[in-house]
C-alpha cells in the first residue's frame, strides 16, 4: 500500500487492529538481530565502522539515533543496498534517507519499531573535526559481536564531544568516572594525547583521572570549551572552511529533497478529523523531529480579533458579496505563496505537517466559508497552493454524520459526501478511510498510510547520491 497509488478504500477489521507496542527492552532482541545482519553485510562488503559509542549506545535504542563511523569512500547508494539486503522484506525497510542518515522501521511481531542510524565518515561536533577517523578505524575492537572504538578511543572521544558541546552535566561526568573506574590507565593515556587541549588542561583532566573528582572539570567547562574550539580553529582553519560548505551543503540538500510529509486530512463535519489529527500529533513512534498542525488561511477578522468562534452553525452566514469574495481570493492567493516555503523549511526539518483545513474544502463547501465568487478562480487559486503528500479522506454515511453532528440538513449531507469522493478521484495521492470504524482502527490505517508514503520515496528514488 503506498499513497502513489490511485485512491483506495482502507477498512481494517476491529478484530486485526495491532497490538500495542511492548517496551524497548523486549525489542532488544530484535533490533540486535536486525543490526546484526547490518554490519555483519558492512564486513562481507569490505566497509569498516565503529559504534562511535560503543556497544552501549544499543541501550538507548530505539530512542536515541545510532552513531556510526564508517570508510571515507562508502556512498549512499552503497548503504542503501547492504541495508535492504540485511533487512530484507520480512525484517524491515528504508523508510527515510538523507544522504547518510537512515530511518528503518523494524517489523517486531505485530507493531514496528523505528530505529536512526547516522553514518559518518567524520567525527564532528558541529564544525570543529576533532579526531581522526582513519585512526580510530584502524584502532577498533570487537565487542559483544560490534565493531567499536579502543578504550583509549572510546574514552578520548567521548570526553572531547563532551567537551566541545559544553555538556559537563552529572550524567556525562558519571559515564567518565565508570570508564576511568574500568581502565584507570588507559584513560589517563588517552588525556596525554588529546592534542587539541592545552597542557594545563590536560594537566585539570589528568588530576581528575586520578582522584575521581571532577568538579574543577564541571566549573570550568564552558572555559574548556571555548579553549578547545579556539584550538582547533587555529590549526585547522581549511577544515572549518571545508565543515561550513558541508553543512550548507546539506541544508540545500534538506531544502531540495525534505525529508517529512505533509498530510491533508478532509471531511464533513462529524467525521472525526480532529480526533484522528489529535491522535496523530500524539503518536510517538511515527519517526519524525516535528508535528505541526495548521489549517487554511484564517479569516481576515481573525488576524485581528483571535478569540476562538463557535462552528457549530457553519452555513448560518449568508455569501459575501462580490468584491469582498474578490477580496478573499487575492488574500488566499498570498497565503498560498508563503505557505510554500514555510511548508518546504518545516519538511526539511524532518516535520509532519498536518492539516485539518485545506484549500480542498473551499471547492467542496464554499458556503461556509462564505464565497459568492467564480468557481474558476477558486481552481486558479488551487494551482498556486502546495500539493500535499497524502490526502486522507475520512467516509462515513450521511446518516452517520448526521447522527454525530446534526447541524446541517441531510441533502446538503449526501452532497458533500458525493463532493468529497469526487474531488479526492482526481487526487492520486489520496487515500479514503473508513470513518466508522473504532478511532484506533482508523489511527492504524492512517499511520500505515504515512509510512507506506516516505518508504515509497526511497524505493522509487533511483539517483546514485554519493555523500
Amino acid at each position: 500500500m503506498t499513497a502513489a497509488e490511485p485512491q483506495r478504500v482502507i477498512n481494517t477489521p476491529d478484530d486485526q487492529i495491532r497490538e500495542p507496542a511492548p517496551g524497548k527492552l523486549a525489542n532488544r532482541p530484535i533490533l540486535e538481530d536486525c543490526l546484526s545482519r547490518i554490519f555483519a553485510a558492512l564486513d562481507a562488503a569490505g566497509i569498516p565502522y565503529v559504534l562511535q559509542d560503543g556497544d552501549e549506545c544499543l541501550d538507548r535504542m530505539p530512542q536515541a539515533d545510532l552513531d556510526i563511523l564508517i570508510g571515507a569512500n562508502c556512498t549512499a547508494r552503497q548503504l542503501t543496498d547492504i541495508i535492504n539486503g540485511a533487512l530484507g522484506p520480512q525484517r524491515g525497510r528504508i523508510v527515510r534517507r538523507n544522504l547518510l542518515f537512515f530511518d528503518l522501521e523494524i517489523f517486531a511481531r505485530s507493531h514496528s519499531v523505528f530505529v536512526k542510524l547516522d553514518f559518518v565518515t567524520e567525527i564532528r561536533v558541529g564544525v570543529f573535526e576533532y579526531a581522526t577517523a582513519t585512526r580510530i578505524l584502524g584502532r577498533r575492537v570487537q565487542r559483544n559481536g560490534f565493531w567499536v572504538p579502543s578504550v583509549e578511543d572510546e574514552f578520548r572521544l567521548y570526553l572531547l564531544r563532551n567537551i566541545l558541546k559544553g555538556r559537563m552535566d552529572e550524567k556525562t561526568i558519571a559515564r567518565l568516572s565508570q570508564m576511568v573506574e574500568a581502565a584507570p590507565a588507559t584513560c589517563m593515556r588517552a588525556v596525554t594525547h588529546m592534542d587539541y587541549l592545552p597542557i594545563a588542561t590536560r594537566m585539570k583532566i589528568c588530576s581528575a583521572v586520578g582522584n575521581g573528582d571532577w568538579s574543577e572539570i564541571k566549573f570550568s567547562a564552558a572555559e574548556i570549551t571555548a579553549r578547545m574550539r579556539k584550538s582547533i580553529a587555529t590549526t585547522h582553519p581549511l577544515g572549518i572552511a571545508s565543515a561550513y560548505l558541508d553543512h550548507w551543503r546539506n541544508r540545500l540538500h534538506r531544502l531540495a529533497d525534505p525529508g517529512g510529509l505533509s498530510v491533508v486530512v478532509l471531511g464533513p463535519d462529524g467525521a472525526g478529523k480532529s480526533s484522528l489529527i489529535d491522535e496523530l500529533e500524539r503518536e510517538g513512534s511515527l519517526p519524525f523531529d516535528l508535528v505541526q498542525t495548521r489549517g487554511f488561511a484564517s479569516p481576515i477578522h481573525r488576524l485581528v480579533d483571535k478569540k476562538p468562534k463557535k462552528t457549530d452553525t457553519p452555513h448560518a452566514f449568508p455569501p459575501r458579496g462580490p468584491i469582498l469574495s474578490l477580496a478573499k481570493v487575492a488574500y488566499w492567493s498570498l497565503h498560498a505563496l508563503w505557505s510554500r516555503s514555510s511548508l518546504r523549511r518545516a519538511k526539511a526539518a524532518n516535520g509532519l505537517i498536518l492539516y485539518d483545513r485545506h484549500f480542498f474544502d473551499i471547492l467542496v463547501d464554499p458556503v461556509r466559508y462564505r464565497y459568492a465568487g467564480p468557481r474558476w478562480l477558486l481552481h486558479a487559486v488551487k494551482t498556486l497552493t502546495p500539493d500535499p503528500d497524502v490526502i486522507l479522506l475520512l467516509d462515513a454515511p450521511a446518516e452517520v454524520l448526521h447522527k454525530r453532528k446534526p447541524e446541517l440538513e441531510m441533502q446538503e449531507r449526501y452532497r458533500q459526501r458525493n463532493a468529497y469522493l469526487e474531488l479526492v478521484e482526481t487526487l492520486p495521492q489520496s487515500v479514503v478511510l473508513d470513518a466508522t470504524m473504532r478511532a484506533d482502527a482508523v489511527l492504524e490505517c492512517a499511520r500505515e498510510t504515512v509510512i507506506d508514503t516516505l518508504a515509497a520515496r526511497v524505493v522509487t528514488d533511483v539517483r546514485p547520491i554519493h555523500a
